[in-house]
């Protein structure tokens, strides 16, 4: 045999020989990967639904302690028996309260505009020995479910 004659592989009867892949084969492969890139799609959709919920939660939270912390820089006023602070769900400040208090309770309902039906409540009670516990409720609705959360401090 020389080097210059070409190499013929010969067929063994009765087996044909096969190279690469058939239609079929692509076609399972394709379905597999299409059935995977779904289940990833709904794992970033429920991510990011997670993520809007937290958001919102951390909203609340910060405007539940954006009027506490109005109320501790006018801490002279907060503390009157008159509680000028307080405010229901819905409600708007009175056009009586000192013009501080007004300003601070009008902003701070204003921002829970932020959260989607957003309202909130504040609640003072004496606990006596100079002590007033105030009580900050936030609601807003998520996806139609309601939510509500609650600080508690002391002046």
């Amino acid at each position: 045999m020389s080097l210059n004659q070409p190499i013929v592989a010969e067929a063994v009867a009765g087996k044909a020989q096969s190279s690469g892949f058939s239609l079929v084969e692509v076609l399972v492969s394709l379905l597999i990967l299409a059935i995977g890139l779904l289940g990833l799609a709904g794992v970033q959709t429920r991510g990011v639904t997670s993520n809007y919920s937290a958001l919102q939660r951390s909203q609340a939270t910060l405007y539940a302690y954006d009027i506490v912390e109005r109320m501790r820089a006018n801490r002279e006023i907060a503390r009157l028996s008159s509680w000028p602070y307080q405010i229901d769900f819905g409600s708007n400040p009175d056009a009586g309260l000192p013009a501080l208090v007004q300003q601070d309770l009008t902003g701070w309902l204003d921002s829970l505009d932020d959260l989607p039906n957003g309202q909130g409540s504040v609640a003072m009670t004496n606990l006596g020995g100079g002590r007033i516990r105030a009580t900050i409720q936030i609601s807003w609705d998520e996806k139609g479910d309601p939510q509500l959360i609650t600080v508690e401090t002391i002046l």
